[in-house]
């Protein structure tokens, strides 16, 4: 199979752009772990477009392991990027998985997606864990690992097209791998978990900066999540207003820069930059 593609770059977040509106390429979960695997072209994920027209781009967002997404925020960024270039499209309609996202291209640096109205689960999807004990506030857990340490750390579970976890408590970063194991092991399937590094300094300054670290399903740490860094910006938002704070924008800094989240009408809004790699092709 001789495979053309784009690879693009979401702030560290890499893509593999595939367009598949002639070409009708049928790709096995093997090739797309060998194509996606960093010993070969290499990627976060590969996405699959079938471009019809401005409002109605069909796209399949595959998992560096080969597990399909419902959602990919920078990853939408990078297609309505694409689109721009390839089809001159100003702003388009991109479908994933049944949900639709509204994109907007207003120059390489500032690429807004509709993300959508985040919904806090509590418990649904939830096992019961040996592992781990919980006690649930209004939009979020307090919880206690079984472990040596007796480990607490505190999340708000978000569907925000793919499934989120944030985690917010004091440290939680340091005991991240013991929180991602629990995580994995209270809920099916399996979150992308936020690890915010900075809560203590937003309580004290009521600000509307974030650290953050995520670590996504399938793909592993990566140095930039829009669909995190928008499911943590609305935790943030409703936290704010314990805090007394009305808060609707948020600048979430990940090791890969910073992107901006609105919050209007319920509805969050995600900007940020995307740049081109290089095009090329697959032979296999």
């Amino acid at each position: 199979m001789k495979l053309n593609f784009t690879k693009m770059n979401s702030q560290g977040n890499d893509f593999i752009i595939v367009d598949n509106t002639i070409a009708k390429y049928k790709l096995t979960t093997s090739q797309v772990k060998k194509i996606s695997s960093r010993d070969n072209i290499g990627c976060d994920q590969l996405l699959l477009l079938n471009i019809k027209s401005p409002d109605n781009v069909q796209c399949q967002i595959f998992n560096q392991d080969g597990t399909e997404a419902y959602q990919c925020g920078n990853g939408m960024r990078a297609i309505m990027s694409f689109l721009h270039k390839y089809y001159n499209y100003e702003q388009s309609s991109i479908a994933v998985k049944g949900g639709k996202y509204d994109a907007l291209y207003l120059g390489e640096d500032n690429i807004k997606i509709n993300m959508g109205q985040p919904v806090f689960l509590q418990n649904k999807n939830m096992h019961e864990s040996k592992h781990l004990s919980l006690s649930s506030e209004k939009f979020y857990f307090h919880s206690n690992l079984n472990d040596e340490m007796n480990t607490s750390f505190s999340f708000s579970p978000i569907m925000l097209g793919n499934f989120h976890c944030v985690v917010f408590t004091k440290d939680c970063y340091d005991h991240r791998h013991s929180i991602i194991d629990a995580l994995y092991d209270l809920y099916n399937p399996v979150p992308n978990i936020s690890f915010i590094l900075n809560l203590d300094r937003f309580i004290k300054k009521k600000d509307n900066y974030i650290e953050l670290k995520v670590y996504e399903r399938g793909a592993g740490w990566t140095s930039s999540c829009g669909s995190g860094a928008s499911a943590t910006a609305a935790f943030i938002f409703n936290y704010s207003r314990i805090l007394d704070t009305i808060i609707n924008r948020v600048s979430v800094e990940q090791d890969g820069g910073i992107l901006e989240i609105n919050y209007d009408d319920d509805t969050l809004y995600l900007s940020g930059p995307t740049s081109f790699d290089y095009e090329g092709i697959w032979n296999d």
